[in-house]
């Protein structure tokens, strides 16, 4: 193959996102599937769990209507669902949906305050 070929097939092969994953047909890199919009804050927080008894201090780094993203100074075992405080907003039932090293991605399970 030429160079030239080989930079049509470059070309042609979209990649979404910072994992360099292929995209869906009709996305664009800039395309964002999540159903509600986060915005990017860094606030204190708290992750409290065992009815109050245990708590952990964090960030949170994005924050939207279904969940946030949040850090933690070190890598901690935190049970699966627990309730986050967010400084000057209400606490929020949350799940973890994913955790990467010291950040973990929580969506919301209780109804907006």
């Amino acid at each position: 193959m030429g160079a030239a070929a080989a930079r049509v097939v470059v070309s042609e092969r979209l990649l979404c996102g910072h994992r360099d994953l292929p995209c869906r047909k009709g996305e664009t890199m800039t395309s964002d599937r999540r159903e509600h919009p986060r915005t990017h804050l860094l606030r204190r927080a708290r992750i409290v769990f065992r009815r109050g008894y245990s708590t952990v201090d964090c960030v949170v780094l994005d924050l939207s209507d279904g969940g946030a993203r949040i850090r933690i100074g070190d890598w901690l075992p935190l049970p699966p669902a627990f309730e986050l405080r967010i400084e000057n907003g209400p606490p929020r039932e949350a799940e973890v949906r994913f955790r990467a090293r010291e950040t973990l991605g929580v969506r919301f399970t209780d109804a907006a305050a």
